[in-house]
């Protein structure tokens, strides 16, 4: 088993409050979609741009979508057909906007490790 108590360490110390954006699950009716709100919380995570060796790991069709990796102690989500919802959003404290597209639960060291694609950046350049 690999030893992720410093990968812990490093992510603790490079988090910052964001917010995350839960939408709630939604329905059709009568054939078209109806959402059931967002939910917003404060959330302390860690928001880092994606390398060579993180889009290596990934589908190849999730490789051109993503921006950033993102690791928080708090669950984080991606779309969900079975349970009828949309992927959480990560907003930092620029306004960008971060989609979750992929999520995996590191259980050796207890965080969540998240491929975010940038939604909206405000007209900055990145």
């Amino acid at each position: 088993m690999i030893n992720l108590k410093p990968v812990r360490a490093a992510i603790r110390m490079l988090q910052r409050s964001v917010t995350l954006k839960r939408p709630a699950a939604g329905d059709y009716v009568d054939g078209v979609w109806q959402g059931g709100g967002t939910d917003e919380t404060t959330i302390m995570a860690a928001i880092c741009p994606v390398t060579n060796a993180d889009l290596m790991r990934l589908p190849e069709g999730l490789r051109i979508d993503a921006t950033h990796i993102i690791w928080s102690e708090t669950e984080l989500r991606a779309a969900d057909e079975a349970t009828k919802t949309t992927s959480d959003v990560i907003v930092n404290p620029l306004g960008q906007e971060f989609s979750i597209i992929k999520v995996a639960y590191r259980d050796e060291a207890g965080f969540y490790r998240a491929v975010g694609t940038l939604k909206y950046d405000r007209g900055r350049s990145i």
